[in-house]
């Protein structure tokens, strides 16, 4: 765990726990700065951790989720070893500040845990709630994620 992440890791090992997957936080460099006990890891998950590297092509799907503000589900990549995960980009002030990386190879998170992910993450909760809008972008953004979460 990176200094300065303590704070965070009793957050990430909670949501873990909720989820019962292997959670990690990578800051925008895709340095891991914390991560939650790994029952099940693959091949890239094990290099970021011990090796603080990634394979080109981790690397490269990890900018194209940098470029969205949605949660994203990934196939697996088997040449680089890399099952199935679900990843939301973190943002602080409307600046991408890291992700989040949470292992599902048989891609069976239920709507309740990708809930927990949003809201770890500081997206709105899915569900009911009136949420108040002031400006028609936001309203739009939401939108879009929810109608994603639904889709994944």
């Amino acid at each position: 765990m990176v200094q300065g992440f303590q704070s965070v890791q009793p957050e990430v090992d909670d949501l873990a726990a909720r989820l019962a997957r292997a959670v990690l936080v990578d800051d925008r460099e895709l340095n891991a700065l914390c991560w939650s006990a790994q029952q099940d890891v693959d091949a890239v998950r094990l290099s970021s951790i011990l090796r603080n590297t990634l394979e080109p092509a981790a690397v490269d799907i990890a900018y194209r989720i940098s470029m969205t503000d949605a949660i994203v589900v990934t196939d697996e990549v088997a040449d680089i070893g890399m099952k199935s995960r679900v990843c939301a980009p973190l943002a602080l002030a409307g600046e991408h500040i890291g992700y989040l990386w949470v292992l599902d190879p048989e891609r069976t998170l239920t709507d309740a845990q990708k809930t927990d992910i949003r809201r770890f993450c500081g997206y709105p909760a899915f569900g009911t709630g009136n949420i108040v809008f002031p400006y028609p972008w936001i309203m739009r953004i939401y939108q879009a994620l929810e109608y994603r979460l639904n889709n994944m």
